[in-house]
C-alpha cells in the first residue's frame, strides 16, 4: 500500500499555482466557475502533496501506466477514510484530480467508487431560530448584521454579497428604493434585485427586504459616511473597511472596495462562534427558505415565487416565460405585497400573525358555538363562517316567536343556547347537529 505524507493545517502551495500548464488549467475552469477553479486547483496541490508527486509525473503515469494510478487513488482513498474524512470530501479530490487528467487529455475512467452519502456531516444541523438570530446580530458589527440579515430575510447566497477574488458584488444601486442623497428607504419592503453577473445561474432575479434589514443597512451606511466615504450607485453595498482593518484589512484595499465571499463568511463564523451557536453562515439562508415554506403554508407567498426569490433555477416552461423573463410593474408589486405578508415569519422580532382560521375560531366560539360544534364544521372559510351564524342567528330570532305551551321544536345545537335564555327548556340531542327543545307551561 502507498504511503502518504498527511499533515495537519493549510500548506503553502504558491509555487504550485504558478505552474503554467496548472495556471491554464485553472483559467479554463474558471470561465464556468472561478470557485470550482480554485478549488480543483487547491485539492489536486494537497494530492501531490501527500503522493509525493508532481503535477506532471501524475499525468505522464496516468498515460503510460494506468494501473498505477487506479491503486496510488484507491490507496488514497482508503487512507483518507481511515483519517475521519468524509466521503463526499474523497470524491471530490478525485473529481479534481480526474479534471486534470482531462485537461492533459488522458481519459481515465477508473476512480475508484466511494460509498456514502454527501451532507452526512451536516444532516443533523438545525436551522437557527428568530432566538438565535438575535443573539447572532448583537455580537455581529454593523457589516455583519446587514450580510446576515440578508441571507435569513432576503434569501441571498454570499456569492451574491461578495466575489471569490473581491471583483465583483451587490452594489447600492442594485437596491432601487434607497435614496442615496437622503439614506432612507422611498419604499418598505425594499427591492433586492440580483445581477446576472451575480446569480449562481447567470440569470439574475429579484427579492426583497423588510424594515429589520433596512434599519442595519442604514445603520451601515451612515457608518461608511461618517469614515468620510462617498456612497454612490456602483459602490458596494457590503464593502472594506480599509487598510488594516477587519479581516480583508490585512491588505491594502481602500475602504469601500469589493469584499471577497471568504471574507464574509469567515466574519460570520467567528460571529456564530463568538454568540455561543454552532451552525455553519450559509444555514442563514435555510431560515429564509423555512419561513417562506411556513409563509406558503399560510397562503402568505406561492412556491414558485419562493423559488423565485432564492435564485433558484425554474424548472418548468411556464415559469420560464413568466418569472423567468422581465417582470412588469405589476408583478414586482404584487411580489413585494407577497413579501410583506410574509415578513412575520422572517422577523427576529415577532411572532407570526394569527390565521385566518384561528380568527374564524373565536368568531364563532364569542357567537356561542363550542368547541365541539366548530370542529364539526370542518375547514373554515368566510362563507363557513357566514352560513354558521345565520343558522344561528336564524334560530335564536324562532325562540322569540309565539308558541304553545309545552310545545316542542327540534332546533340547531348551535342555537340551544339562545332558546334555553328565552325560558325553552332543553329535553335531548339529536343526532349531534340538533336538538329538541319545549316551550315553557303557562
Amino acid at each position: 500500500m502507498a504511503e502518504f505524507a498527511f499533515r495537519e493545517g493549510r500548506g503553502d502551495h504558491t509555487r504550485f499555482r504558478q505552474s503554467r500548464e496548472v495556471v491554464r488549467w485553472n483559467r479554463e475552469l474558471s470561465l464556468r466557475s472561478k470557485l470550482t477553479a480554485d478549488g480543483y486547483v487547491r485539492r489536486l496541490a494537497l494530492f501531490c502533496e501527500v503522493a509525493g508527486v508532481s503535477p506532471a509525473e501524475f499525468v505522464r503515469r496516468a498515460r503510460s501506466r494506468p494501473e498505477s494510478i487506479r491503486r496510488l487513488l484507491a490507496d488514497y482513498a482508503v487512507a483518507q477514510l481511515e483519517r475521519g474524512r468524509s466521503p463526499a470530501y474523497i470524491r471530490k479530490v478525485l473529481f479534481a484530480l480526474r479534471s486534470w487528467l482531462d485537461h492533459n487529455g488522458v481519459e481515465f475512467t477508473r476512480l475508484p467508487k466511494v460509498g456514502g452519502r454527501d451532507g452526512v456531516t451536516i444532516e443533523n444541523e438545525r436551522v437557527p431560530s428568530a432566538d438565535d438570530l438575535r443573539r447572532l446580530l448583537g455580537v455581529l458589527s454593523a457589516r455583519g448584521r446587514v450580510c446576515a440579515l440578508l441571507m435569513a430575510q432576503s434569501g441571498v447566497r454570499p456569492g451574491v454579497l461578495g466575489s471569490i477574488d473581491a471583483a465583483d458584488g451587490l452594489q447600492l444601486g442594485d437596491l432601487p428604493d434607497l435614496d442615496l442623497a437622503q439614506l432612507a428607504f422611498g419604499h418598505v419592503p425594499f427591492l433586492v434585485r440580483v445581477r446576472s453577473t451575480r446569480d449562481k445561474i447567470g440569470k439574475g432575479y429579484l427579492t426583497f427586504g423588510g424594515p429589520e434589514l433596512a434599519e442595519a443597512i442604514l445603520a451601515y451606511l451612515h457608518e461608511r459616511v461618517a469614515r468620510g466615504e462617498t456612497l454612490t450607485p456602483d459602490a458596494p453595498l457590503v464593502g472594506s473597511l480599509g487598510p488594516g482593518v477587519g479581516r480583508e484589512g490585512r491588505g491594502s484595499k481602500p475602504a469601500g472596495t469589493f469584499v471577497c465571499t471568504k471574507s464574509i463568511t469567515m466574519d460570520l463564523r467567528e460571529g456564530i462562534h463568538r454568540s455561543g451557536l454552532s451552525f455553519r453562515p450559509y444555514v442563514l439562508r435555510a431560515r429564509f427558505a423555512t419561513a417562506c415554506l411556513l409563509g406558503e403554508q399560510h397562503g402568505t407567498v406561492t412556491r414558485d415565487v419562493r423559488e423565485f426569490w432564492m435564485g433558484h433555477e425554474l424548472g418548468s416552461v411556464q415559469n420560464r416565460y413568466t418569472l423567468g423573463k422581465r417582470l412588469t410593474d405589476e408583478t414586482v408589486e404584487a411580489m413585494r405585497a407577497a413579501y410583506e405578508r410574509t415578513l412575520p415569519f422572517l422577523s427576529v422580532q415577532q411572532g407570526p400573525r394569527t390565521s385566518n382560521e384561528e380568527v374564524y375560531r373565536v368568531i364563532l366560539e364569542m357567537a356561542g358555538l363550542d368547541q365541539a360544534e366548530v370542529a364539526r364544521l370542518g375547514p373554515l372559510s368566510s362563507e363557513v363562517v357566514l352560513d354558521a351564524l345565520h343558522k344561528a342567528r336564524e334560530a335564536s330570532a324562532g325562540a322569540d316567536a309565539p308558541v304553545t305551551p309545552g310545545q316542542q321544536k327540534v332546533v340547531d345545537a348551535t342555537a340551544v343556547e339562545a332558546w334555553i335564555e328565552k325560558g325553552w327548556r332543553f329535553v335531548a340531542p339529536l343526532n349531534g347537529a340538533k336538538a329538541v327543545v319545549e316551550a315553557p307551561s303557562e
